[in-house]
């Protein structure tokens, strides 16, 4: 079994020669973004999972973005899981194993594009576990925004992602 944030790679190696015959596709986001919103999924969602009750009572602890930003949270995962790059998750030996990757910034559209591939109506996309908060600009400070470029290069290179 596999988590639903698994890393492709993981995958393949679950799905073994099944992996050969299925169109494979993921998403990415503006790593910027990307990181304020694991900071609010640790102060509103991880406390739900019972073994993530004492990481998230620390980053609460730390009291502000910035210095979640410039924790090992901040540097090496997402979320609960660890990554460097968000193409650890869809690359084997710096090699893309996926067949599309969409933005989440053109989720509906690149969505529709993965209904084609695969031949279904698509179906009415809705967003789940949106936290209100305010543009993810607004909680970087100029070193802070760097540690983001500098741990998602390649990331921000590949897809074009500007702050």
């Amino acid at each position: 079994m596999y988590h639903k944030h698994s890393k492709a790679p993981d995958v393949r190696r679950i799905l073994g020669p099944a992996w050969d015959q299925a169109f494979k596709f993921s998403f990415v986001r503006n790593p910027w973004d990307l990181m304020v919103s694991s900071y609010h999924w640790w102060l509103t969602r991880a406390c739900n999972f019972p073994s993530l009750i004492p990481d998230a009572s620390k980053i609460r602890q730390m009291g502000s973005f910035s210095n979640f930003i410039r924790s090992d949270y901040g540097l090496k995962m997402i979320n609960e899981q660890s990554g460097r790059d968000l193409l650890d998750w869809l690359c084997e030996e710096d090699k893309l194993i996926v067949d599309f990757v969409g933005k989440y910034e053109t989720l509906e559209e690149d969505w529709k594009q993965i209904c084609t591939e695969l031949g279904v109506v698509p179906i009415t996309l809705t967003r789940e576990n949106r936290v209100p908060r305010e543009p993810y600009r607004v909680f970087y400070d100029e070193t802070s925004r760097q540690l983001v470029a500098d741990r998602f290069a390649r990331t921000i290179e590949l897809f074009g992602y500007e702050f």
